[in-house]
């Protein structure tokens, strides 16, 4: 045999391979793609082995198998092991070792021949490789073992770790909800100004922790009765620590007193073991953007609603049982999370199940899942609006949708909130910029951003009129209906439906929220395939962020069929909503207040409900500045003068009078006049919580995102879950608390 025994040993697979496939094709599988496929492969790789000289004749092995009947035997399995068990023999045997011992050597032998021959050619590369290879070696024989060792001996031990867990558990550790109240988490007290007070107020929070929701209701908790609670717990160990050290200087004294003396000195001890678990308090919910009662346990109260049916009847069940069992059983079939984003391996066909059931919904070709609702704004916008485009955009528009703007950008203008009229001279501004430029109108794309439902303003969009100027002028529209969704239209389907406007056919793209009236998380975008289909690709939140978990996906699902099938809750929704502005309308036009100027009037003189009335379950009561105020804000303006130093236009005030109803002067700057609403309307909301009602003190905006600053007010909102009585008693504790904060 001339082959060597490398050659040999490799060929063995290849015979079985070959062999088999022999057997297989003369069999009933022949027309099988998988056995013909392993022929193949027997037959390409002989012909290589062949090709590089592994054997010195193609039919070599073919005439010796041939003697012991591998091809036309029936014996041929048994046949063929012994021809393996033969080669293998042949291979480790003095023959095969004195091959495989030679064949060594001559490749030391045809490596050293080549070296110095590349030295002679290519001194360059042999010093570039032979440093390689001393580096090798370094790495595999050079480097000591023992480094790892000794890294291991300096962790901490297990004395040294529990003391530095006691450590942060008793000194570092921050509380649940951030203190308010002039304590830091550690515990070190500090003085600051009510301005001060109130805007770390905003930059924190307020403390509240909200444990349940029960219908109507709010179960919170005071988290600074935590940091409370702990500073209560850090004295008493402290104490503790303090009796330990003292008493063992003073053992032998303890145990010289009587019986009688211990008992008495033990209750003069303070004990630590009254720790109290943080109080709870049952307020009415006016400040969630649950509008049909998605994200709710059934109301335990007996009351009735508007149009006198029970809130705990059959046909009025929140049926978030529902919703609570879909979310178990996906939890039981998926676990909690998805594990990567949409593109990878983060897609499940509950995510797919959501998306067919929304563009059934709103008879869309398709629609598209984000993890979140604010990204799936952002994203949207800056996955269709890129460098050189032009958006319009509404200067009333939430954070979510300034964020998109900015990712996106793109060339913006702005338009005064719900004024048609300028967004119409804004339209008409750009059309002479591209007669002078000679630019057609489709030579970039062009959208107007808006939403059905605005947050912070508690407006609705004119689409009647917008559509018309968007037709005139050959725009796309771009909606965000995440307030509006569960909010207008007979059937729940937001702003468009309350204007009899189509997804796809009036609105191109439209964007939803999960979070407020199906209350999960995510955020959906509905249109056609090709608007779809643009953003698995180009959707920021799609492709890089995790996918929404499968669970919160059914409680969706759950949500919408549950909007679907009891459509009651949409109609009680509306019923409230007209019911609230109607008695609050007449409450503060009939509640008559005295300031301490002796001056009377109502309330609807001093205050303002500027959101869209007997539409919007998002109220909004702003503060009403008297016609002075907007000449004062003339007047303050600073202007820089030739010697760089600031000044003021006082021209007006020596005419000013008392500009708001908290009495400012015209001196103060606008700013100031903001901060003294913000607390005004702080203190308002702190003391309808202490009463009973919670509702929301705005003024806090992230003011990065927003063009315009929205005026201080107070925000609530009404649900289908509320009863009249909740509504009406929701009304009462807001004007005495109005009567009681004006009359200071």
């Amino acid at each position: 045999m001339t082959s060597t025994s490398t050659g040999r040993l490799l060929l063995i697979p290849y015979d079985i391979i070959s062999w088999l496939s022999e057997r297989l094709s003369s069999s009933s599988l022949n027309e099988n793609k998988v056995y013909q496929m392993g022929y193949a492969c027997g037959k390409s790789f002989r012909t290589l082995l062949i090709a590089i000289g592994m054997s010195s004749s193609p039919s070599d092995l073919e005439q010796r198998y041939s003697m012991v009947g591998i091809n036309n035997s029936i014996e041929g399995s048994k046949n063929l092991l012994i021809a393996i068990r033969s080669e293998l023999n042949w291979i480790f045997g003095p023959e095969g070792l004195s091959h495989m011992v030679q064949s060594v050597q001559n490749l030391v032998v045809r490596y050293k021949e080549w070296w110095f021959r590349l030295l002679t050619n290519d001194p360059t590369h042999v010093l570039v490789e032979t440093c390689l290879l001393l580096f090798l070696v370094y790495m595999i024989l050079g480097r000591r073992k023992s480094d790892w060792r000794e890294k291991m001996k300096e962790k901490l031990t297990e004395e040294e770790r529990e003391e530095l867990l006691r450590d942060w558990k008793e000194s570092f550790r921050a509380p649940l909800a951030p203190s308010i109240d002039g304590t830091s988490q550690h515990g070190r007290s500090f003085k600051a100004s009510d301005a001060e007070s109130a805007k770390t107020r905003r930059k924190i929070g307020t403390g509240i922790v909200v444990e349940k929701v029960l219908g109507s209701k709010l179960v919170i908790r005071d988290g600074n009765n935590d940091n409370e609670n702990k500073q209560n717990e850090d004295k008493n160990d402290n104490f503790e620590t303090d009796n330990v050290i003292s008493n063992k200087d003073t053992t032998t004294e303890t145990n010289k007193k009587t019986p009688k003396q211990s008992n008495e000195s033990d209750k003069k001890k303070p004990s630590n073991s009254t720790t109290s678990s943080p109080a709870t308090k049952t307020v009415l919910n006016f400040a969630t953007h649950d509008f049909i009662g998605a994200s709710s346990t059934t109301n335990t109260s007996s009351s009735s609603n508007p149009n006198n049916t029970s809130t705990n009847s059959p046909e009025y069940s929140t049926s978030t049982n529902v919703i609570k069992e879909a979310s178990r059983q996906a939890l039981d079939e998926y676990g909690c999370g998805s594990c990567g984003p949409r593109g990878f391996y983060g897609t499940i066909d509950a995510h797919l199940d959501l998306e067919d059931d929304f563009a059934n919904f709103f008879h869309t070709e398709g629609a598209i899942l984000y993890s979140d609702g604010s990204a799936a704004v952002s994203s949207t916008i800056a996955a269709f609006a890129k460098r050189g485009d032009l958006l319009l955009v509404d200067e009333g528009v939430c954070e979510a949708i300034g964020t998109g703007v900015t990712l996106s950008r793109a060339n913006v203008k702005y338009f005064k909130h719900n004024d048609m009229e300028d967004l119409r001279r804004v339209l008409e501004r750009v059309r002479a910029t591209d007669q002078t430029l000679n630019r057609r109108s489709n030579d970039q794309r062009r959208f107007i951003v808006v939403e059905g439902l605005y947050k912070n303003h508690g407006t609705i969009c004119p689409l009647d009129k917008l559509m018309a100027l968007k037709e005139e002028f050959c725009y796309r529209l771009i909606i965000d209906e995440s307030h509006s969704f569960g909010a207008l239209g007979a059937h729940g389907r937001g702003a468009l439906e309350h204007y009899n406007k189509h997804a796809m056919m009036d609105a191109e793209i439209v964007i939803l929220g999960l979070e407020n009236a199906l209350g999960s998380i995510g955020g959906i975008t509905v249109g056609n395939n090709e608007v779809v289909d643009h953003q698995r690709l180009s959707g920021a939140g799609y492709c890089f962020s995790a996918s929404n978990p499968p669970f919160l996906a059914r409680a969706a699902s759950a949500s919408l069929k549950r909007m679907i099938d009891q459509p009651i809750h949409l109609t009680t929704l509306r019923n409230n909503v007209t019911y609230f502005y109607t008695q609050l309308q007449q409450k503060m036009s009939s509640t008559t207040i005295k300031s301490k100027s002796q001056t009377s009037c109502t309330l609807s003189e001093k205050l303002l409900i500027t959101s869209m009335k007997n539409l919007s379950p998002i109220v909004f009561i702003k503060l009403v500045q008297e016609e002075p105020m907007k000449e004062t804000k003339t007047s303050t303006t600073t202007t820089k003068g030739k010697n760089g130093s600031k000044g003021k236009n006082s021209s007006h005030n020596s005419n000013s009078k008392k500009s708001t109803i908290l009495n400012l002067t015209a001196k103060q700057s606008a700013e100031q006049i903001r901060e003294d609403q913000i607390q005004f309307l702080d203190k308002v909301a702190e003391s309808c919580l202490q009463k009973g009602l919670a509702i929301i003190s705005t003024g806090g905006h992230i003011h990065h995102h927003l063009t315009k600053i929205p005026s201080p007010a107070l925000r609530l909102t009404v649900m289908s879950q509320q009863s009249q009585e909740d509504l009406d008693t929701a009304i009462q504790i807001l004007i005495d608390v109005l009567r009681e904060a004006f009359m200071e």
